[in-house]
């Protein structure tokens, strides 16, 4: 993880009306450190971070927990763990995957969704659970961007 920049309120406030827009939710990014990486993904941690001397600290891997990927289109691509703290708000661009059993192993699937734009990032959810993103295409397809490191494998 190659620090590009640590987020003012300013920078993380745009990042929010990025997801205001994309979503419909009312996600404060302002209650973390916000941390964009050379690569363009953010990274969010705790405002606790700021009372550890870090210049004392040796190999760090990573910091905090990574909420997405910001794309030049204005559209963020979110981690399973950044769309498990948006979705719980979110009103747009959620899709309602019945079959949770094929997204999680890497395929594509269909899923019914209210309010979302097509060629978008949507925020997959079953039930009351959240599974990260994914891009919906024609049709009500929903194709899978989940990381193989995160996918279920049989």
């Amino acid at each position: 993880m190659q620090i590009k920049k640590i987020l003012n309120s300013k920078e993380t406030k745009e990042i929010e009306d990025i997801l205001e827009k994309n979503y419909s939710c009312n996600f404060r990014l302002r209650d973390y450190i916000v941390i964009l990486t050379s690569d363009d993904k953010i990274w969010i941690c705790s405002r606790e971070i700021a009372r550890i001397e870090i210049k004392n600290l040796k190999r760090v891997n990573a910091i905090g927990l990574y909420f997405g990927k910001l794309k030049r289109n204005n559209k963020i691509q979110l981690s399973i763990e950044g769309s498990m703290l948006v979705g719980k708000t979110a009103r747009k661009n959620v899709v309602l995957v019945e079959n949770i059993q094929e997204y999680i192993r890497g395929k594509d699937t269909f899923g019914i969704c209210e309010n979302c734009e097509k060629d978008n990032f949507v925020i997959v959810k079953n039930k009351n659970d959240f599974f990260g993103s994914g891009i919906l295409r024609e049709n009500g397809v929903i194709e899978n961007i989940l990381p193989k490191s995160r996918r279920f494998i049989e």
